[in-house]
Parts: C-alpha cells; structure tokens; sequence
C-alpha cells in the first residue's frame, strides 16, 4: 500500500487558535456566558474528526475508504429526499431536518467527489463511478432541494476550479465547465426551477430577498453597537426580538442571520 504523510499546516493551527482564544473572550462578556461556552465548546468538538484523520490515517487506501463512506453518508438521506420530494414536500431536507443545512452538505460533498474522482491516481475504475454517481445525484437533489444560495454557491466554485485548473490539468477545467452547462441547462429548461433562478436577482418585489436585506441591515446593527466583543455565541435571536426588529420583517422569529460574515462580526 502506498503511504501518505498527513500533516495540518501550522497556519491552520495558528489561525485555529486564534479564533477559538477570541471567540472564548467574547464569550465571558456575552449576555448569557453559560450558553456561549456551551456553544462555543459544541463548535470545537466538531474538529474532532479531522483530528482522528491526521492521527490514524497512514495510506492512500485508506483515504479513498474514507472518502467512499462519506459519499455513502450522503448517500442516504439523498434517497430519503427523493422519497420526501414524490411525498409532495417543496424543500426536501433528508434527514437533516432543515434543507438549508442539507444543501450546505450536498454542496461540499458535490466539489469533494467531483475533485476526487478528477484527480486521485488510487481509485479504481468501479470506486471513480461511485464518486462521479453520487456527485450527479447529490446535484439533482441540490436542484430539487431548492436553495439558492447553495445554487450560486456551486456554479462560484466550480468557476473557481476551472481557473485554478485550466494551466494545471485542462482536463478538469473542462469537465467543471461541463458540468456548469448540464446545471444552466437543467435550471433554464424548467420553469419552476427557472423561477427560482430569476428570483434571486430581484431585489425589490421578492419577500424573501427583502427579508435577507433587512436581517442583514438588522446584523450589521448589531456589530456596530457591539464592535469589540460582539454579542456572544446564540445571542442574535434574542436580541434581534428584543431591539433590533425592523419595520417590515415578515419573520420576527428569525433566529440567524443567514449571511456567515455578518454571523461572525456580531460573535
């Protein structure tokens, strides 16, 4: 078996770090710090996993068995979401219980196995078709699963791999360029979907994009009220109800910001 040697940069470790020291800062001054360092330490533990990566993972094989369970771990709930979209639901979730969080996962997983079956030199001919297999259903599903955001978010990103590639390897600028065309294709053939597409470019007439707006608008408040220590880890919904509603919100119940820069400046 041909080995590897996993290492985690020490930028990655510096900037960890750091972020973990301030966020532990801003914790102790937030309205509520036994909340905020329950959060705070929720976030953390999240880490594990690549930790355990670097620790135990010593071969190539083992890296494709890795990343062959977590297409698998995708896997499923895409098939659950299926089930759910022929049950009649608008959003599909899977299991996740929320199709935004669902779509942030299928979103990674869609570049993960696209890059991998591209480019690892380990796989076998029948383990590159699983990959590129569940890359295409992950992004039927992400279509079906109707989030805008991670919609723009993939076409951004295999952009990104075309021009970082195209001196490289033109083999998979070409392939991401495909794949972005399969995607126009798909969304401007559909009317349904290609209301979905349209509407994320209408700023004055669509209540969700003026709802973004004025959370965001309601976020940036509270960084400028709070520009040092913020207000703390799961401090937005309470304070959004208690101040920081603005006249039109249809939604005073929001409970995060939707925009992950505005999430962190009022941390």
């Amino acid at each position: 078996e041909r080995s590897c040697n996993l290492q985690i940069e020490q930028g990655m470790v510096t900037t960890g770090i750091i972020f973990i020291t301030t966020v532990g800062i801003t914790c102790i001054f937030s309205f509520d710090p036994l909340i905020s360092f329950k959060t705070l330490f929720k976030y953390s533990t999240r880490i594990i996993p690549l930790l355990m990566v670097f620790a135990f993972v010593r071969t190539r094989k083992q890296i494709v068995l890795l990343i062959l369970l977590m297409a698998v771990s995708i896997f499923v709930p895409e098939i659950y979401a299926l089930w759910q979209k022929k049950q009649g639901m608008i959003r599909p979730g899977g299991f996740y219980g929320n199709p935004i969080f669902f779509a942030g996962h299928l979103l990674q997983m869609i570049i993960l196995l696209v890059v991998v079956a591209l480019e690892h030199k380990d796989l076998t001919g029948l383990q590159r078709r699983i990959f590129w297999g569940i890359a295409a259903l992950s992004m039927g599903v992400l279509l079906l699963n109707g989030t805008r955001g991670a919609w723009v978010a993939i076409v951004c990103s295999l952009v990104i791999m075309c021009i970082m590639t195209i001196k490289r390897n033109k083999k998979v600028a070409l392939i991401s360029a495909l794949i972005i065309l399969v995607l126009g294709s798909l969304l401007f053939s559909n009317p349904v979907l290609l209301s979905k597409v349209s509407s994320i470019f209408d700023l004055h007439n669509n209540a969700s994009n003026n709802e973004r707006f004025l959370v965001w608008k309601s976020s940036w408040r509270m960084f400028l009220d709070h520009p040092i220590m913020g207000l703390g880890l799961e401090g937005f919904a309470y304070h959004f109800k208690s101040q920081y509603i603005l006249s039109g919100m249809l939604d005073p119940g929001i409970r995060n910001s939707h925009n992950n820069l505005f999430y962190l400046y009022k941390k």
